[in-house]
């Protein structure tokens, strides 16, 4: 028996729209001002009907892919890509190398300096 998309599709927006309502209703028991212990089992639904809503939306999310159909790529298209790709390859490359270049100017200045230091702690001005 082949699945039915598009009837799970409408069945998980009837199912997301019933759980908007019951959030709103929740939302709405909670700014009647309850009582603390109802307060408490009322905050514990609304936890729980917004985690199943979260849930819902990846199921929709999963169903719309379910029905997307990839064909084949342009050659044009893959050539196109593969230039891309080396182009941010190379500029990930040369961030590298730059980046090393920076810090190994830092380590010789700073060691630089420090020998500068050194040196000038054992001489006097006469």
């Amino acid at each position: 028996m082949p699945i039915d998309i598009t009837r799970l599709q409408a069945e998980n927006q009837k199912s997301l729209e019933a759980l908007d309502n019951s959030i709103a209703r929740l939302n709405d028991l909670m700014d009647d001002g309850l009582p603390l212990s109802e307060a408490i089992a009322v905050n514990a639904q609304l936890s729980r009907a917004q985690g199943d809503k979260i849930h819902l939306q990846l199921v929709r999310a999963h169903l719309g892919a379910a029905g997307t159909i990839v064909g084949e790529m342009d050659p044009a298209v893959v050539a196109r890509l593969d230039i891309l790709a080396a182009r941010l390859d190379q500029a990930i490359q040369n961030d590298f190398l730059v980046s090393a270049g920076f810090d190994l100017i830092k380590v010789t200045l700073s060691a630089a300096e420090e020998l500068s230091d050194l040196t000038s702690a054992h001489t006097t001005q006469g």
